[in-house]
């Protein structure tokens, strides 16, 4: 029997599985939802316990499982849960989507300067980090903080169901905006301010290294076997760059899922002036990451989608003539230079033109750090990328060579490397077979995208400008 190496997504809304074999080749898969709910406007929470039953049913949902030696996970990152002393969930847990106490994140930013946090962090405090979370848990939940004995976050929640051990990798840890990415450890100074203590964090450890093993009553309920080995993993957008073959310096993963996402893979620390771009640590040793999100991305796509009744976007040679602005959830959308003879097919090309000039707004913005890391190829991936229409219109946007590997799932596959690495010995980046289709620039198009990106940015600057004078 062939050894076999699982590796799962636990995501914001789906929990997926996938079983490898020793080739990286591909042998069963299966998905399970992940309840998401919206109590409050600002809220978005979950119940910790539905990530291990939704890992449990995606297991039991494969068709062999027989023969897995390792297992390692991706997740979303940022979403938390306060525990009791008995590793209980005490609440439901905050979710990355939140963000109810931006009161709270502004006097932060306010006492101790914006930059002070994205210097050690790599991201900005906003009102959904768990640093300020902590904060408005301590103000409005006291009996919940009260009892709180530890801050679980997907991965080491997770990784103590499996295994009785809390711990996770530093691109996870690096999610939480309670981890110094310059020491590599949680920073005193911001578990100060949180009220925590670094005994109520998990371990961070590399994300192939084996952070315990299976216990008996976990093997139960997967299926498996106790006592298999269960590795850090990582954050899923750093699993899907190894997934795709995209963890190389100079090379960016583009991730268009619900949030579109731009990962550029670095071998040194790149901050941006601007803290729109998030540097942190990678996989690999000696390899850092830039990550930035194109605003609304999908739920964008997909809102106009669903709206216009039109599922594919209008085919041609030029840059459609309509331009959409992309900051709808924040009354400051909008919808350009449209004709009566543009219909649905082609507002939905204007919207994936968007999504593609944001990616090459945070191209554009990284250039000037990246030195000899400069951005030279595009990796694709999600559900959209099927269409041949998106990898070329980013190929001709961004003046970029775009790959899309022929994967199922990139992220389950960069986990599964994870394991594999920590069992064999061999670097998660060892070569394997990856087939894909590459799509070059054209540059005739290239050229017109560029007058498109320009009105793009001028008129962006502008309504950004009118929001901040309204404000």
């Amino acid at each position: 029997m062939a050894d076999l190496f699982l590796g799962f997504d636990s995501g914001t809304t789906n929990t997926k599985a996938f079983l490898y074999d020793d080739r990286l080749v591909l042998k069963a898969a299966a998905a399970r939802p992940t309840g998401l709910k919206f109590p409050r406007p600002g809220w978005a929470e979950q119940p910790a316990d539905d990530w291990f039953l939704a890992l449990a049913r995606s297991l039991r949902g494969l068709k062999t499982r027989l023969g897995t030696i390792g297992l390692a996970g991706s997740s979303q990152g940022g979403t938390f849960v306060p525990l009791d002393r008995n590793g209980r969930p005490l609440r439901p847990a905050v979710t990355w989507l939140d963000n109810r106490a931006p009161d709270i994140a502004a006097e932060l930013n306010r006492r101790f300067g914006a930059g002070r946090f994205y210097r050690k962090t790599g991201w900005r405090l906003y009102g959904g980090s768990p640093l300020t979370l902590c904060r408005w848990l301590q103000q409005e939940e006291p009996e919940v903080w009260r009892h709180t004995r530890r801050l679980a976050f997907v991965a080491d929640y997770l990784n103590y169901r499996l295994t009785g051990e809390f711990f996770l990798d530093p691109t996870s840890a690096a999610m939480t905006n309670l981890f110094n990415i310059r020491t590599g450890r949680w920073d005193p100074e911001l578990l100060d301010l949180a009220g925590l203590k670094s005994s109520m964090l998990p371990e961070v450890i590399p994300a192939d290294a084996c952070g315990g093993r299976l216990t008996a009553a976990a093997a139960r309920q997967l299926g498996l076997s106790a006592g298999t080995p269960v590795f850090a993993g990582g954050h899923d957008q750093y699993c899907a760059a190894l997934g795709a073959g995209a963890a190389a310096a100079g090379t960016a993963l583009v991730s268009c899922g619900t949030a579109w996402v731009i990962l550029i893979t670095t071998r040194r620390p790149v901050y941006d002036p601007a803290r729109r771009l998030a540097p942190g640590p990678h996989l690999l040793p000696g390899r850092f990451g830039l990550m930035g999100a194109a605003s609304n991305g999908g739920i964008l796509y997909d809102w106009f989608s669903r709206n216009l009744k039109q599922t594919r976007p209008a085919e041609g040679e030029t840059p459609s003539p309509v331009l959409v602005l992309p900051n709808f959830i924040r009354g400051r959308g909008g919808l350009l230079n449209l004709g009566l003879a543009d219909g649905p097919a082609e507002i939905l090309r204007a919207v994936m033109e968007t999504l593609g000039l944001q990616i090459r707004e945070y191209l554009d913005l990284a250039a000037p750090r990246l030195g000899g890391d400069r951005v030279r190829k595009l990796v694709a991936i999600g559900g959209p990328v099927r269409q041949t229409s998106l990898p070329r219109l980013l190929a001709d946007i961004t003046g970029l060579e775009v790959t899309v590997p022929e994967i199922s799932e990139a992220a389950g596959r960069g986990a599964a490397r994870l394991a594999l690495a920590g069992l064999s010995g061999r670097h998660p980046e060892s070569r394997f077979k990856l087939a894909g289709r590459r799509f070059r620039p054209h540059p005739g198009r290239t050229e017109a995208y560029v007058k498109k990106y320009e009105l793009y940015r001028r008129l962006k600057r502008q309504l950004e400008k009118e929001g901040e004078n309204d404000g």
